[in-house]
């Protein structure tokens, strides 16, 4: 027994030796990834530059395919870099300032209350910074409100602004606020102190960038529910792609149903997501577009509640997927190396979600260097780390039953010796 504790001990050593080995011959590890892409751009890149730059490129479908936000990985000359990924915007149009119109002005006890009545935009602006100024010191608060309406006021937020000794440096005289479409600002002080506006700065509408994907009928499983009077569809989501939006489109011209989306979690359970009406009448032409209260990559069961009417016939079901994009720092490139690959590893369900501080230490509206992926490629060097799963969970399985045998055996031994001792 002793001579096999001393055999399994050195076997299991000898693997442990060679997986540091690979690790530290291979920082990224990704011989895990089933899949990798070449990534272009990096002739964008300013060698000289003494400030950190960073990468941006969009996920296509393929990566959204193929991987999710834990399998992911950037390489460079195989080195792992930091990243992020978020949802992709599109931005359209210029900045620019205007200037607001003061309608209401008035000292109500240590309190200034103003209304500012703001300039008309164009459709792909909106507002998104006030410029406050004070010819003295202060330090206050401020409760920030919006309408389209005066008589009622919306998305309030208390904001704190100040200007110390009269240092420009020392000062925080702008107010950051959501973004929207607004015609008034309302401005509650927390000071008697009076306020100028000299600018309102606006910017382009950041619109949710998204793919389309239409879903055959086929694909969709229908049933009936007797007790509840209504009809359920579920699709599968085989490919596991994120949706966030989905379009109905049906064949009767007027109706007025309630519909409830669910999607499966983990435990292969369904949990409610959009309780909601689909409405239509003869003179609508397009789909009932339904926004999902969060991004699914799972199966989804849609219960159409049809009371005593007769069931809907759905024509289409499109669903829409947001575009997501990366977001990298660069390595220093000073010199420039004779290499510079730079790759996208993905396809390893194992994989951890991997965490930097790059993300939360990334300052705002940095300068990003635009880069595009390359051709979906099988990676030739796939194979499993026995210190990664799913190998080193069966090794940890495998090194549990030896454990349980070598303390058992004796133990065996010992109460069969006892039997037959008691047995005389």
């Amino acid at each position: 027994m002793k001579k096999f504790s001393v055999t399994a001990l050195l076997f299991f050593g000898s693997l442990l030796s060679v997986s540091v080995n690979e690790t530290m011959a291979d920082d990224a590890r990704t011989n895990g990834f089933r899949y990798y892409k070449g990534i272009s751009g990096s002739d964008k890149i300013d060698p000289a530059s003494k400030e950190p730059q960073y990468g941006r490129f969009l996920i296509d479908e393929e990566i959204s395919r193929y991987s999710g936000s834990n399998d992911r990985r950037i390489v460079f000359n195989g080195k792992l870099l930091p990243f992020f990924t978020r949802e992709a915007l599109k931005t359209a149009g210029k900045t620019g300032q205007k200037i607001p119109k003061i309608i209401f002005n008035e000292v109500r006890e240590n309190k200034r209350v103003y209304v500012l009545k703001l300039p008309d935009l164009a459709d792909d602006l909106e507002y998104s910074e006030l410029s406050v100024t004070n010819e003295g010191q202060y330090e206050t608060t401020v409760n920030v409100s919006f309408s389209n309406n005066p008589d009622y006021w919306e998305n309030s937020e208390i904001k704190s602004i100040y200007r110390y000794a009269g240092d420009v440096a020392n000062s925080s005289g702008k107010i950051q606020f959501f973004s929207g479409k607004y015609s008034y600002i309302r401005l509650e002080f927390d000071s008697k102190e009076e306020f100028f506006f000299p600018h309102l700065t606006y910017s382009p509408v950041k619109e949710q960038m998204e793919y389309k994907t239409e879903i055959a009928l086929s694909d969709l499983k229908k049933s009936s529910d007797g007790d509840s009077k209504a009809t359920i569809y579920y699709f599968d989501n085989p490919l596991s792609k994120p949706f966030r939006r989905i379009v109905l489109q049906f064949k009767e011209e007027r109706f007025k149903r309630n519909i409830e989306i669910a999607y499966k979690d983990g435990r292969k359970n369904y949990v409610n997501l959009v309780n909601s009406v689909i409405e239509k009448k003869k003179s609508d032409k397009t789909g009932k577009s339904i926004f999902l209260t969060q991004t699914v990559h799972s199966p989804l069961k849609l219960t159409i509640m049809d009371g005593d009417d007769s069931p809907l016939t759905l024509n289409s079901f499109e669903a829409f997927s947001p575009v997501e994009e990366i977001i990298f720092q660069l390595p220093p490139l000073d010199p420039i190396p004779e290499k510079t690959e730079f790759r996208i590893y993905y396809g390893n369900k194992y994989a951890y979600y991997p965490e930097f501080d790059f993300q939360k230490t990334l300052e705002e509206n940095p300068r990003l260097i635009n880069f595009s992926s390359g051709e979906h490629t099988t990676n030739e060097k796939f194979s499993y780390s026995i210190t990664e799963p799913p190998l080193s969970s069966w090794i940890i399985r495998i090194v549990f039953l030896l454990g349980v045998g070598a303390i058992s055996f004796p133990a065996y031994r010992v109460f069969r010796k006892y039997s037959k001792e008691a047995t005389l």
